[in-house]
């Protein structure tokens, strides 16, 4: 997988321009492949995956466990950390780096 990425095909990929843009932006700074950089991704997606799948295990059981007293409480934090979880992992690139990255390992 060593092959040079271009913009063309993260396009055909459903990469929009600004995600490639992004994704340029990081590679020349870091002076990273795109190939690295989707990885990278693709790791904090499943790592994102994993942190809202142990919270909703923890809000359940919170829900089931604790008074209604308290449910407020942990349903506000709850919707906290979802939210600070999906706009510091950018899941929906994520998602679309670990789908192309699983699409090139197919055809290689």
């Amino acid at each position: 997988m060593k092959e040079k990425i271009t913009r063309e095909e993260l396009k055909d990929y459903g990469f929009t321009d600004n995600q490639i843009n992004i994704l340029q932006e990081y590679s020349d700074k870091d002076n990273k492949p795109f190939i690295t950089l989707l990885e990278e991704l693709k790791k904090r997606f499943y790592a994102g995956v994993l942190l809202v799948s142990l919270m909703t295990i923890a809000l359940l059981v919170s829900i089931l466990n604790y008074d209604n007293g308290h449910l407020i409480g942990v349903v506000i934090v709850s919707i906290i950390l979802y939210t600070s979880v999906i706009f510091l992992i950018p899941m929906q690139f994520g998602y679309k780096a670990m789908k192309y990255l699983k699409m090139k390992k197919n055809y290689l």
